[in-house]
């Protein structure tokens, strides 16, 4: 009894503990953007949505795009509002921001076969500079999942080596719980990794900007009369490290040997990838 008491206690303590460690939310960091109103994935307002769709099919992108905006101002965004934000920049000729709203949409939506679809076809016509390869990277992973899987992990563990070592079952049932930690140990090694990864990763999504307008340029100085580091089309993404007046020192994707370069780019050519205050 004092045994499977100790159990239980062991298995209380080590939850409270990796939930504090994990639920903690990362700081903001240097270049953080003030939170704007608070974003909610919920479901759209029909008739505001229904107006935006009509009048997108309707050919009259304007005025679809005002109403999609109205209802993200309103407070509320899913993945296929912004999708579809993304599909009306591009008709109009944006593709700045049509990049920017086809990444927020796969924020909200990882893996989205469609919008992914969309955003290589504008880096292969934009040619803009992306700290993702391939549309996606562990940025994308949610924070919520990869501390729970750990966490269950974590606690499984416990209670497959309690049981293996000190309950000692009979030797049939042995098996069984070996083969059970030698899945479990995978698990929490890949979501501890995982987690060090999230904290570690010096471009998160939460810190990028992107280029929503027109091609602009870096500059080795925060002065235009300076040497030009590189050239930014439209859609490509920074990390704003330093705020100089209207100038942002930025890290930007695209060295040599995948090593970030480092330039100022002017503020006003710059849009938060996430400027909500709903965490990613």
């Amino acid at each position: 009894m004092l045994r499977v008491l100790f159990c239980f206690r062991l298995v209380a303590l080590l939850w409270v503990g990796l939930h504090g460690v994990l639920a903690e939310e990362p700081s903001a960091g240097p270049a953080s953007v003030p939170p704007a109103a608070p974003v909610a994935a919920v479901l759209l307002p029909e008739e505001a949505f229904g107006r935006a769709v009509t009048a997108y099919q309707a050919g009259a992108l304007e005025e679809a795009r005002r109403e999609f905006l109205a209802i993200v101002e309103g407070g509320q965004l899913s993945a296929a509002l912004a999708h579809d934000l993304g599909n009306v920049s591009f008709r109009l000729g944006q593709p700045g921001q049509a990049v920017l709203w086809y990444r927020r949409a796969l924020a909200l939506q990882p893996w989205s076969p469609e919008t992914l679809q969309n955003l290589r076809t504008l880096r292969r016509q934009q040619a803009f500079v992306s700290f993702d390869d391939w549309g996606l990277s562990l940025a994308h992973l949610k924070p919520r999942w990869v501390a729970e899987a750990t966490v269950w992990a974590a606690w499984a563990l416990v209670l497959l080596l309690v049981w293996l070592v000190w309950l000692r079952p009979r030797p049939g049932r042995r098996w069984p719980l070996v083969l059970l930690l030698l899945v479990v140990v995978p698990v929490l090694g890949l979501g501890l990794g995982l987690r060090w990864r999230e904290q570690s990763d010096p471009h998160p999504l939460r810190l990028r900007q992107v280029v929503s307008g027109k091609e602009t340029l870096a500059y080795a100085a925060p002065a235009e009369a300076s040497s030009t580091v590189m050239a930014l089309p439209a859609g490509s993404e920074v990390v704003p490290l330093e705020t100089r007046g209207n100038w942002l020192y930025c890290m930007i994707p695209g060295g040599e040997d995948d090593a970030p370069l480092r330039g100022w780019v002017r503020a006003s050519r710059l849009e938060a990838l996430w400027p909500y205050a709903r965490p990613l």
